[in-house]
């Protein structure tokens, strides 16, 4: 991802979530928080990995079409 940012390259990184919802969406963490609000949007999301700590500029795009 650092690659595709220092390039300014868009890219799409698809996450789906899995376990329960967070009881209350406000103190929500990691991916969970993205789902409280129900809609699409933009936001900005921070990644931790092994030391290092990387912000990105996000689009939350929320499908909420039931699943077969």
């Amino acid at each position: 991802m650092q690659l595709l940012q220092s390039h300014r390259q868009p890219f799409l990184m698809p996450v789906v979530h899995r376990g329960r919802r967070a009881k209350d969406p406000t103190t929500a963490k990691g991916t969970q928080r993205f789902l409280g609000a129900g809609r699409s949007r933009f936001d900005t999301h921070e990644m931790r990995n092994q030391g290092r700590t990387a912000r990105v500029q996000i689009g939350v795009v929320v499908d909420q079409r039931p699943t077969l």
